[in-house]
């Protein structure tokens, strides 16, 4: 397993994390202290897509202290499943309690901890993600070219060289943080494994092949150097029609000596700022998912993964940062826009149930509105219609997560129960299990 999440960890520790992960059966990542790492998780998820496995393995929950309680260990396996993650490997489990280093590190996930029973309520929810996560191929349609090797041209003594790696890596963890938040999934292309992935005479106006993966648009992100066989293979795709977008500059190097190649190559392809806002505007042609909050804005701290299986995707979105304080339960309702017309189906992960999902349509995409809190995630289906299908309509009075069925692990319906729209218009008795209590949270 690796976690390297810059430039600089990389070339220092090992030189470049996804040449190594071509040696992996299964990449790996190693998660410390809650971190959020995204250019880890995505690098591996990257090598896991073009490799063709079925996803990632990541050892999480270290040094998170003891009072790491089951909504932190939701948060941090949900971003990770949403970045590849479906083999999940906790951290850890003793064999004794002897030892002073036991104090170093999370609670014990065996019997020396009290609720060790009731962690089920976390594997079943992420067994159930897993479950469809590993189903179909991803829909991913953007790729990015590893910038690593232009990093290493400034590899040398902190006083001449520390200014202008700080500057890649901010590009670097910059570009990696606009794509994930603005909801526009994509993979990194290592151009070192490129030449045994990228076979020339497939590659065409569809798509550019990376392995098990095809990418409709390829970013050239301000590199200075560029191997000369991904200059062979991005001269083919923009012969063929296909759309290579350079954000600034084209490399003035190849393989580290001066080439205008890569010039001539810009002069015929699309080029953006090194900004947020144009890199987005330019991909939003093969945009799938789009997510607005309650005052219609754009959203930020969400992060999504998309699978087509059949005629069917699956759609799972999770928060992407930890809650100021997770005490203090905050919400939102949401509108996810999906390309395409679809009728939604929620799996409720944590329970096991389904439900219908009230969806609209307009200008070619399909519309949910769903509350969001900050330890919720979501798991959709979107099944095609059928004809005559008028599941896309307004319910106003239906409450948003109606139970119609119970999914076990194989993902099948296996029992109905209620049926949808159903509405209480006057007050229902409610009965209490037990006499209200105060409970002590910390006793002194």
């Amino acid at each position: 397993m690796m976690d390297e999440p810059t430039l600089e960890t990389q070339t220092n520790t090992l030189g470049e994390a996804m040449r190594s992960y071509r040696s992996f059966q299964f990449p790996g990542i190693d998660m410390l202290c809650d971190w959020r790492e995204f250019t880890s998780a995505k690098q591996a998820q990257s090598a896991a897509r073009q490799k063709g496995v079925p996803g990632v393995l990541s050892e999480l929950y270290g040094v998170t202290n003891w009072d790491f309680d089951f909504r932190g260990h939701k948060l941090q396996g949900d971003w990770q499943a949403a970045l590849g993650v479906t083999v999940r490997v906790p951290h850890l489990s003793w064999v004794s309690m002897n030892g002073e280093a036991k104090r170093d590190y999370p609670a014990s996930f065996n019997y020396q901890s009290p609720w060790y029973q009731e962690y089920p309520y976390v594997e079943d929810h992420f067994a159930r993600v897993a479950l469809a996560l590993t189903r179909g191929e991803p829909v991913v349609r953007v790729g990015v070219v590893h910038p690593i090797e232009s990093y290493w041209l400034h590899w040398g003594d902190r006083e001449n060289t520390q200014a202008i790696r700080e500057e890649m890596d901010r590009r670097f963890l910059g570009l990696c943080g606009w794509l994930l938040r603005g909801l526009m999934d994509f993979d990194y292309i290592s151009e070192s494994t490129l030449p045994g992935l990228c076979d020339m005479a497939e590659i065409n106006a569809g798509g550019f092949p990376v392995g098990a993966a095809r990418y409709r648009v390829i970013i050239v992100p301000a590199l200075e150097t560029i191997r000369k066989t991904t200059l062979d293979r991005l001269e083919a795709f923009r012969k063929a029609g296909g759309r290579i977008i350079f954000l600034g500059d084209a490399p003035q190097y190849a393989e580290a000596i001066p080439d205008d190649r890569a010039g001539k190559l810009l002069a015929g392809s699309e080029t953006v700022p090194f900004e947020r806002l144009p890199i987005l505007e330019a991909l939003g042609d093969v945009r799938e998912i789009d997510i607005r909050d309650g005052s219609g804005a754009g959203v930020e701290h969400l992060l999504y993964q998309l699978r087509e299986e059949g005629d069917s995707r699956w759609l799972f979105i999770a928060h992407a940062d930890s809650p100021a304080n997770p005490d203090i339960p905050r919400g939102d309702l949401i509108q996810i826009r999906v390309r395409g017309t679809w009728t939604p189906v929620l799996y409720d992960t944590v329970n096991g149930e389904i439900a219908p999902l009230d969806a609209g349509a307009g200008d070619g995409w399909t519309i949910i509105s769903r509350p969001l809190y900050e330890h919720d995630s979501l798991l959709i289906r979107l099944n095609k219609p059928l004809p005559g299908d008028s599941s896309q309509r307004s319910c106003p009075t239906t409450p948003p997560a109606l139970v119609t069925s119970v999914f076990g692990t194989d993902g099948r319906r296996t029992r109905p129960v209620a049926p949808p729209c159903t509405c209480f218009p006057l007050p229902v008795p409610v009965t209490l299990h037990e006499p209200n209590a105060l409970l002590l949270d910390m006793a002194e």
